[in-house]
């Protein structure tokens, strides 16, 4: 039987309705997610690490959790993922909630913490899930959760602070902790040149370490007539307001490309597309960023676009060859802002009107 889950909006507001996993969630729509921090008397944090037959992060140390199924509490799943990964079986009563992360891509995070003094060679291993366990020194822990080969409970970099210092208030006695306040910042994935994930994030807005690279997408909405859609950047944006462009953005972390241009297209025109949808032009490799570019074809009249205050201001369409003629010139930005990298691949979208879907090769 398919697992199924939840969804939420994104204030935790039930949407009453399900999902099935391993499919795309609709932009807007969240799921529910659970993980403990299992540490004993001598301030020991408990580890599992990710079986290699794993899809993301094989081999990787993790604490222990995962999603809650459809007519699950937070607290019943959290529950069942200790006993499935683990072994261990706890009460209600010994959990404490921690924190809650909400909006980390399309998942809303609970973390709670347990009190347990058994040994590492007592947890009986759920095949396929974890392969080993191990006792590591919480200031340790702290120093390696978020890094290479260690996945931690929170992403974003205010959260892990408040998630190790509420952990030690646990090790102290604590056992009620308030929500965060604040709208929580974004992070973005950090990558090599060679697009392989280095397991850290940055915080949006500050520099990105030497060498790395996040991930950032552009979609080309087209309609039933072969126009394209441009909407035009915001007045009050510190880059190039007034311009026209295709919608796009960089990817959350945890996001994947095509969910991330999905979401683009929503925040900034209100078009709903899903990632099957899209046909993949070109991958390119920018100073700072590892660059999708997509096409979909949506026909949507402009009367229904939402634009997205603040970001967009205004909408047009216009003929493919106009567009070709256009881009890179004036004010209006290719969709790279490189012009030179672009231009290879935009007449590829001649062949995607012609029916062309897959251009891999």
């Amino acid at each position: 039987m398919a697992e199924l889950w939840d969804l939420y909006d994104k204030d935790r507001n039930p949407l009453h309705r399900t999902h099935q996993r391993g499919l795309p969630l609709a932009p807007g729509e969240y799921h529910l997610a659970v993980i403990v921090v299992i540490v004993n008397h001598r301030g020991e944090v408990l580890l599992t690490r990710r079986a290699k037959e794993k899809d993301l992060c094989p081999g990787w140390w993790e604490n222990t959790g995962g999603s809650v199924l459809a007519g699950e509490t937070s607290l019943q799943a959290i529950l069942r993922e200790l006993r499935e990964e683990t072994g261990i079986h706890a009460q209600p009563e010994e959990l404490t909630l921690l924190l809650q992360e909400n909006c980390r891509t399309d998942t809303h995070f609970d973390i709670y913490a347990l009190t347990w003094e058994g040994e590492a060679s007592a947890i009986r291993f759920q095949p396929g899930e974890t392969d080993a366990a191990r006792w590591l020194p919480r200031k340790d822990w702290e120093q390696v959760a978020g890094t290479q080969g260690t996945l931690c409970p929170a992403r974003r970099p205010a959260y892990k602070q408040e998630l190790f210092r509420r952990l030690e208030r646990y090790c102290q006695g604590w056992r009620e902790f308030p929500p965060m306040e604040g709208p929580a910042p974004e992070l973005w994935d950090l990558y090599d040149k060679d697009r392989n994930f280095l397991g850290r994030t940055v915080e949006r807005g500050a520099p990105l370490p030497p060498d790395t690279y996040h991930l950032a997408v552009q979609i080309v909405p087209l309609d039933a007539n072969g126009q394209v859609l441009l909407t035009r950047r915001a007045g009050g944006k510190p880059k190039y307001p007034g311009f026209w462009e295709v919608p796009g953005g960089c990817a959350k972390a945890g996001e994947a490309p095509p969910t991330a241009a999905c979401r683009e297209l929503f925040e900034e025109t209100g078009i709903p597309a899903q990632p099957e949808e899209l046909t993949l032009l070109a991958r390119l490799l920018l100073p700072t960023a590892h660059l999708d570019v997509y096409a979909v074809t949506k026909d949507v009249p402009l009367s229904r676009l939402t634009l997205q205050p603040g970001e967009t201001d205004a909408a047009q369409y216009l003929p493919l060859e106009e567009w070709l003629a256009k881009v890179g010139s004036g004010n209006y930005l290719s969709p790279s802002w490189f012009p030179a990298l672009d231009a290879p691949h935009l007449p590829k979208l001649r062949q995607y009107l012609a029916g062309k879907r897959d251009f891999t090769t």
